[in-house]
């Protein structure tokens, strides 16, 4: 069955990370390439090994904007595949902006036997090059965009969500800061606002949920004491609460442990940039993995997230190369 959101209570693999530091995960591995687009699809062959046993969809968008990404894991994760024993979360793959596919990202979209590819984004993202390219010899290829950042969201909520339920509100202005809400909603819906004022598309999609509890992630500086308000002013009758907390890491923990889920990996990613996080997420989820995704500086782990790891002895899964988590990351050196 599938893996509860937080809310809810292999060739491109670079083999085990060596000179492990004292206190270190007991078993760390790394899945890279030489950049976004690379790592993406190195996450892929990961979580999809046979192309018969998958859903046979994936999720295309943009690897170097991030206005219509945030979406992403939550298209993934709920055109997953289910088995008796678990879900596996669609891939998420990148290309460039305004590009057509790349040679590699075209042959991992073949390798994958695709029914459906979803791009998220407009065509000034992912353009319509790439998606004429992908109709080649994916028989549905469909787009998820709305006008702004906001209403694409909106718009993936409007396709998977039903009035009720949990509902996550985040940033919409900054992608990493934006992280741990893109990771406490999993499939739940996933909804964007401004810093200071919550959008009109935002708030209409609250009004048609009907949720009976809301989530804003981050604290007063990512999502002001302001948008709470017009939140609980939206969701009538919801419960609303948030999860915030130092900065973006400690925000990220803090979604982690609100969790009733017992993690046996912690899936690893920069902090410092948005993409292997966003990949990461989908991925960490599927029930093959049974993770949770934390967020790392470039050379060391925040100590409090150390601790949560060796704790429970978790191992440790790197996504994204030693440029955006060093061996000294991926074996915990604590910040």
């Amino acid at each position: 069955m599938r893996r509860a959101p937080v809310l809810a209570a292999c060739l491109a693999v670079v083999g085990l990370v060596a000179s492990a530091a004292p206190g270190a995960a007991a078993t760390v591995d790394r899945i890279a390439g030489t950049n976004q687009y690379e790592t993406a699809i190195a996450v892929s062959q990961r979580t999809v090994r046979d192309p018969a046993l998958s859903s046979r969809v994936a999720v295309l968008v943009s690897g170097d904007d991030a206005a219509d990404v945030l979406a992403a894991p939550a298209v993934a994760i709920n055109n997953g595949t289910d088995f008796e024993n678990g879900n596996v979360s669609a891939p998420i793959l990148m290309i460039p902006t305004g590009q057509g596919l790349t040679r590699q990202v075209e042959a991992e979209l073949r390798r994958l036997e695709l029914q459906t590819l979803y791009i998220l984004g407009g065509t000034n993202k992912v353009s319509r090059a790439a998606q004429d390219q992908a109709r080649a010899f994916v028989p549905t290829v469909e787009r998820i965009a709305g006008a702004d950042r906001y209403e694409t969201a909106v718009k993936v909520s409007q396709r998977y969500a039903t009035p009720g339920g949990a509902v996550v509100v985040t940033t919409g202005e900054s992608p990493t800061e934006a992280l741990p809400g893109v990771k406490a909603a999993g499939g739940t819906p996933l909804l964007l606002t401004r810093k200071d004022s919550l959008p009109a598309a935002t708030a209409n999609e609250l009004k048609r949920l009907r949720p009976t509890r809301v989530v804003v992630v981050g604290g007063t500086g990512v999502v002001s004491t302001a948008v709470r308000r017009a939140v609980e002013a939206a969701a009538t009758g919801a419960v609303v609460t948030r999860i915030g907390g130092a900065d973006r890491y400690a925000t990220d923990l803090a979604v982690t442990q609100s969790s009733d889920n017992e993690p046996y990996v912690v899936v690893l990613t920069s902090g410092e940039t948005w993409q292997n996080a966003v990949v990461a997420s989908a991925f960490s989820v599927s029930d093959d993995v049974a993770g949770t995704r934390l967020l790392t500086k470039r050379d060391c782990v925040p100590s409090a997230s150390v601790d949560y790891i060796t704790s429970r002895q978790l191992a440790v899964t790197v996504v994204g190369g030693p440029g955006n988590v060093s061996d000294a990351a991926a074996n915990l050196t604590r910040c």
